[in-house]
């Protein structure tokens, strides 16, 4: 017979995600309302920012989803001047995918909006309820 009552771990796990959701819900509005890309476009530039320059098939596997996903982020974030798309001198049949400065200026501006909710978001907390969910985060 199945138990109708929640376990701890299922009820905490519950919470985490719903936690996890909240902040992500709220930072992909907060940064939308002031930038000009989405948090997955944020995601892609803040990867390729941080390789110079990347193919779709290698930011898929940097950014854990599917190249179709990966391509229309692409796209947008080309169409916008945020990001550069030129074939490769090795190999013609691959592209190569750069950060504009205009794409490091939007870069820029989300990853201050993203801190400033972060720590709005968190001024909630004690110093030593921060301490404890850093170590909480580290441990997962």
């Amino acid at each position: 017979m199945l138990s109708l009552k929640k376990s701890a771990e299922q009820d905490t796990g519950e919470k985490v995600l719903q936690a996890a959701f909240f902040l992500e819900k709220g930072l992909t509005e907060t940064i939308q309302d002031y930038t000009h890309i989405t948090l997955s476009q944020y995601k892609l530039l803040a990867e390729l920012s941080m390789i110079e320059e990347s193919s779709q098939k290698e930011l898929s596997k940097l950014l854990s989803i599917s190249r179709p996903a990966v391509n229309k982020l692409v796209t947008l974030l080309a169409r916008k001047g945020f990001i550069l798309i030129q074939n490769s001198q090795v190999d013609k049949r691959e592209t190569k995918i750069t950060v504009t400065k205009e794409g490091m200026h939007q870069l820029t501006d989300a990853s201050i909006i993203a801190k400033n909710y972060y720590k709005n978001y968190f001024n909630r907390l004690a110093p030593e309820e921060i301490n404890l969910l850093g170590e909480i985060i580290t441990k997962l």
